[in-house]
């Protein structure tokens, strides 16, 4: 084991000299503080070594990573509610804060040290292309982080906080990490295919814990619980059911290869609909009604008839859930209950807080907020603080928080980030002449859809594990984009 690390190092002298000396010249840009330094340094440590004590290429450590990033939960996020599940216990090691987790003053999680030193390594070892494809990748990847960073700037000109800036916009940057990984990963169509089923079978996996959790530990009942395993899981459990779906369509398997991709949606399908999470309801449903955009059109009848007897059956499910769950009024089954009982309820929390953004946008139209202060509470809000306590400084809505704080430039690198992969997803179906690159491209789509929904919605955008997904997939299919326009290029010439 010593020897092969002693062989490896001549491989990584360029790239770990490059770091150390970076990391010894930090304190002269940074106040004198070593901290930052010493967490990179300790995290690129960590990348050369730990897969060298378990003998594994570092294309194997990423797949693994990608199995925890789907099975592992984020304590922060409260999943499970007051009961403390293993995944929620093993997640912390990996998404808890460092100092909360051994008292060292690094402001970083273990994942988001592990992102970028991968992401450092690529570039290091691969390189920067040239390949046009490549060069957009790296556009979609870095718009938001871009704008999001030269607005902490902007606003720490201003007198904001520099630090109270990066608490807002921490997880933005990994993004930029998760794409460029993205890419990397779809360079080998073996270690693609084995990373989206590593995704697709830590979302299995963490389903049927939930359902053992719902069925035994809750009794059933979900009570005055708002979700069953936190938010970005939704988001998770419907890209897996459309990976399932791509599966069983885009393979065109005999029955008994479709029968345990149909039972695996069964089995993601019920947890996704008791976690009850109307910005993922409504993401599925607008990828479902954009599909035609995507699929060729000599297939489109193909798939007419089965969708019109898969509608009513769909509808029948949706009413049941309702039956059961329309109580819960945070839930897109109580919203509807309320609609359709005439009930007269209070003004939402949610759109308190949209009409004070609304008024920061009005009166900053330009630059914005910039990062750094809490957005301007004209009409008030509730206090939340014990559930949230940076209620003040990040909404909900992750779209007007943008334009709010990072001005027209905030909306024009989501939108950057929304259209240029859905362009993309749609080029490479009519390019490829591979069912993986087919597949991922349609996985794809729907995935950007749902993740637009929860940024809308939800903190999508303020979420790591979020921001990894879109990630993957998203550089994924740009890789996988440029290797079908070089193949149909080179079909044309010869």
């Amino acid at each position: 084991m010593v020897k092969d690390f002693i062989k490896s190092l001549p491989e990584h002298q360029g790239l770990s000299l490059a770091i150390l000396l970076a990391c010894l010249l930090s304190p002269l840009f940074l106040n004198g503080s070593l901290i930052p330094g010493m967490a990179v340094l300790l995290a690129y440590t960590c990348l050369l070594v730990i897969p060298l004590l378990f003998q594994i290429s570092m294309e194997k450590f990423l797949l693994i990573l990608i199995f925890m990033l789907a099975f592992l939960d984020v304590p922060a996020a409260r999943p499970y509610y007051e009961h403390e599940s293993f995944t929620e216990i093993l997640g912390g090691f990996l998404f808890d804060g460092i100092k909360k987790m051994t008292g060292i003053p690094i402001p970083f999680t273990l994942f988001e040290l592990i992102s970028y030193s991968f992401a450092l390594w690529i570039i290091f070892k691969h390189g920067l292309k040239s390949a046009k494809a490549f060069q957009v990748m790296l556009l979609v990847a870095c718009a938001i982080p871009f704008v999001a960073w030269m607005s902490a700037l902007l606003g720490a000109v201003r007198g904001n906080s520099l630090g109270v800036a990066y608490t807002q916009i921490r997880f933005i940057s990994l993004m930029s990490a998760w794409t460029l990984i993205g890419y990397f990963l779809a360079k080998s169509y073996r270690d693609l295919r084995h990373g989206m089923g590593l995704l697709f079978l830590g979302t299995l996996l963490k389903c049927i814990y939930a359902l053992v959790a719902f069925l035994i530990i809750f009794r059933g009942d979900l009570g005055k619980r708002e979700y069953l395993i936190d938010h970005i899981s939704s988001l998770f459990m419907a890209t897996a059911m459309f990976y399932a779906v791509a599966k069983v369509y885009f393979k065109r398997h005999n029955l008994l290869h479709i029968i345990p991709w149909l039972m695996a949606i069964g089995v993601i399908a019920v947890p996704y609909l008791i976690n009850d999470r109307r910005a993922s309801f409504f993401g599925m449903l607008m990828a479902v009604c954009l599909t035609p955009m995507i699929i060729p059109r000599h297939k489109l009848k193909q798939i007419f008839w089965p969708m019109v007897w898969l509608a009513p059956v769909l509808l029948v499910i949706f009413f049941l859930h309702i039956l059961y769950s329309g109580g819960n009024n945070a839930s897109l089954s109580g919203i509807v209950v309320h609609a359709l009982a005439n009930k007269s309820t209070n003004i939402d929390y949610r759109e308190i807080e949209n009409f004070n953004l609304y008024f920061s946008i009005i009166n900053n139209p330009i630059l914005g907020l910039g990062y750094g202060r809490p957005f301007p509470v004209i009409l008030p809000m509730p206090d939340i603080s014990f559930v949230f306590k940076l209620y003040d400084l990040i909404p909900h809505n992750s779209a007007l928080y943008l334009w709010a704080f990072a001005g027209p430039m905030g909306m024009a690198g989501l939108g950057v980030a929304m259209v240029v992969p859905l362009i993309a997803c749609v080029r490479l179906i009519k390019f490829s002449r591979r069912d993986d690159a087919t597949m991922i491209a349609f996985v794809c789509f729907t995935l950007v859809i749902g993740w637009f929904c929860f940024v809308y919605f939800d903190m999508g955008i303020l979420d790591s594990r979020a921001q990894a997904l879109y990630g993957i997939f998203v550089g994924a299919a740009m890789s996988l984009y440029q290797k079908a326009f070089e193949y149909e290029v080179a079909g044309n010439i010869s």
